[in-house]
């Protein structure tokens, strides 16, 4: 799972294993940013397709910013662009989905602007602190997937 509360250092400790030994069913890229306070570039999450069902030309999108202060910057919706956009011309996937919890609206909202198409429910899949909670299932096919030309932000990043 996530780990919550752990201070900026083991945070990325945290990130750095999951980089360094995915799942063979995995594709997984560091989404480092560089700005004037990380010139040499800091590890704030990551992006992956995950499931990858080569025979159903299918995966499951993730998308993890660690540290709240990159969080809402479009870093996490510049990388899961490029992430759709590897899944679909370099993978030929054709369909991509994700899951997220209700009382995540910053995710459920990414991913709206990002094209996809909320296609269920499952209720009160996960206990999340303490509380069952909604999972809403999203997707997108290849078909509806709509590259943009410029999908960086303000701060660089780089998907490794």
């Amino acid at each position: 799972g996530w780990p919550v509360g752990l201070p900026a250092e083991q945070l990325q400790d945290w990130f750095v294993r999951l980089l360094n030994n995915p799942p063979v069913d995995l594709v997984r890229r560091g989404i480092v940013v560089t700005n004037a306070q990380y010139p040499e570039g800091r590890l704030v999450g990551f992006v992956d397709l995950r499931e990858l069902n080569p025979l159903e030309r299918r995966a499951r999108l993730r998308i993890a910013i660690g540290d709240e202060l990159h969080r809402g910057q479009g870093i996490g919706y510049a990388a899961g662009f490029q992430m759709l956009e590897h899944g679909f011309f370099e993978l030929a996937l054709e369909r991509i989905t994700a899951e997220v919890h209700s009382s995540n609206t910053r995710m459920r909202n990414l991913l709206e602007r990002m094209g996809f198409v909320r296609e269920g429910i499952l209720r009160q899949h996960e206990t999340r602190q303490g509380i069952k909670e909604d999972v809403y299932l999203y997707g997108m096919l290849r078909a509806e997937f709509q590259p943009k030309a410029d999908t960086t932000s303000s701060e660089n990043f780089t998907p490794h």
